[in-house]
């Protein structure tokens, strides 16, 4: 191989070469980290759910309590206990810029996460090719996905659930695992799973991932199919992830028995229309991808944003060409894509399965949700499996240097993507800031409906679940905003 690809290539852990290259490398990722993070950051509050959640946080922690148990026994799910203080939680403190920040940098953490388990799980040192691809390719969507909807929902748990696997593989390939350690971490898997379907989910595509590399370990070793097996589904194994597991859903099942779901969202009722699951599942995968805008196009473009994608997408194919050594080693690269695009639809299921979503996606094509963002991480993985498909033909370096510039023809796409999508959140935040403005300087307006509108949100951008109306959430908000930050004004 050409030293253009083998200058990611690894010996023991560390990059050929001195430290110098490895310093590069993760500061060039960490560069283009915060630049292509950058229009995330003034969306929030964009969904009628976080509006809503605000509204339960503003009335106080009795009102957030009754809210959690109410909604908790009207849908069945015991997790809710946990998951709308959070949502409340998220919802309140995005209003402060420090706080969005820290909200995008645990985001980035948890793909950071899932990075370093993929890496684990291959045995090679592609964590930071892995997670260059994730952070480049992630397009921005209003489409209530994380990090600017529910920005604590999905990445508290997600973040549980990833560094406790991680903690967990660590522990079992030593010679004498710590059973205090090990239990502490399964004990942090069932409670991120215990939070949201989400998270269980997600949970349990890790079990299934993480089993199936453990045969390939063995097999790599020498091991034959049965012994493989044998050794990789030990009872120690599986008594211990069981257990886990099943404090996470025992209780969630007991407490669905006894409050039967009224929430369409979490039902089954579309489980036998097979069509319609896989479409739905397909289409929620594309929502999450770069493959949305063959759905729905790029907006227009400005001058800035597209010099700024140009520069985003060279220094992509840049850093790919550093890094993607260890991941020509991958091996059975076909059977990791394949495993990896079923783990997506598979995560997918809990949503594709519900009559409610698949209206929504089959009927009104609104497809992306937040399990778009679940299955956003498989679909990465097996688009990082091309490096290792392409280092296999005959025409390898034609094959990676296609590869490469094509990624980063897709990262220049969803820079421009992003950049127009940040322009339509920034209307949002414009709404906000004169609302914070007028909770300041002329509380009083919220008492006339039409003036305050017309004043403040002239375009109805901030919406209501109806019946409610966004008036009656504005004459919560402005008082308790005046009172929060306009006392000294």
């Amino acid at each position: 191989m050409t030293s253009l690809f083998a200058a990611g290539d690894t010996t023991n852990g560390q990059p050929q070469g001195d430290l110098r290259a490895a310093t590069w490398n993760f500061l060039l990722v960490a560069v283009l980290v915060l630049v292509v993070f950058q229009p995330y950051y003034t969306g929030y509050r964009l969904s009628r759910d976080d509006v809503w959640f605000l509204k339960v946080g503003m009335e106080g922690l009795v009102s957030v309590r009754d809210h959690a148990v109410l909604v908790a026994t009207e849908q069945g799910r015991i997790g809710q206990l946990l998951m709308l203080p959070l949502n409340v939680l998220g919802s309140l403190l995005a209003g402060n810029p420090l706080w969005r920040f820290v909200f995008l940098a645990l985001y980035v953490i948890q793909l950071l996460l899932f990075a370093t388990f993929v890496a684990r799980l291959l045995r090679q040192h592609v964590a930071l090719l892995l997670f260059l691809l994730l952070v480049v390719l992630h397009p921005l969507a209003f489409d209530n996905m994380p990090p600017n909807a529910y920005p604590l929902q999905n990445t508290v748990p997600f973040i549980l659930v990833l560094a406790s696997r991680l903690v967990i593989l660590d522990r079992r390939q030593r010679e004498t695992a710590s059973r205090v350690a090990v239990g502490a971490a399964q004990a942090g898997f069932a409670l991120g799973m215990f939070i949201s379907e989400f998270a269980v989910a997600l949970g349990t595509a890790l079990l299934i991932a993480e089993y199936l590399a453990r045969v390939q370990w063995k097999r790599t070793a020498g091991n034959t199919w049965i012994a493989a097996f044998r050794a990789s589904f030990a009872r120690r194994f599986l008594v211990s992830d069981a257990l886990a597991a099943c404090v996470a859903l025992a209780p969630y099942a007991l407490f669905r028995w006894l409050h039967p779901s009224i929430y369409a969202g979490n039902s089954i009722g579309g489980l036998l229309e097979p069509d319609r699951v896989f479409g739905t599942a397909f289409w929620h995968i594309v929502a999450g991808t770069p493959a949305r805008f063959m759905r729905e196009g790029l907006p227009p473009a400005e001058i800035p944003d597209v010099l700024a994608a140009i520069v985003v997408g060279a220094a992509v194919v840049f850093c790919l060409c550093r890094l993607i050594g260890p991941a020509l080693r991958i091996r059975a690269p076909w059977a990791v894509a394949g495993v990896s695009l079923f783990l997506a639809i598979y995560m997918n299921l809990p949503i594709a399965i519900s009559a409610k979503y698949q209206q929504e996606c089959m009927e009104w094509s609104k497809c992306g949700y937040l399990d778009s963002r679940m299955s956003y991480l498989a679909v990465i993985v097996a688009v990082m499996c091309l490096f290792p498909i392409a280092g296999r033909l005959p025409f390898r370096r034609i094959a990676l240097g296609g590869v490469c510039v094509a990624l980063g023809a897709a990262a220049v796409f969803v820079s421009l993507h992003n950049a127009g999508q940040a322009r339509q959140m920034r209307r949002f935040d414009t709404v906000w800031s004169r609302a914070h403005a007028t909770a300041c300087a002329t509380p009083g307006l919220v008492d006339d409906e039409a003036a305050f509108t017309a004043d403040i949100d002239p375009e109805g951008l901030v919406e209501m679940h109806p019946p409610s109306k966004p008036i009656e959430f504005w004459r919560v908000y402005i008082p308790w905003q005046a009172g929060r930050s306009c006392q000294n004004a």
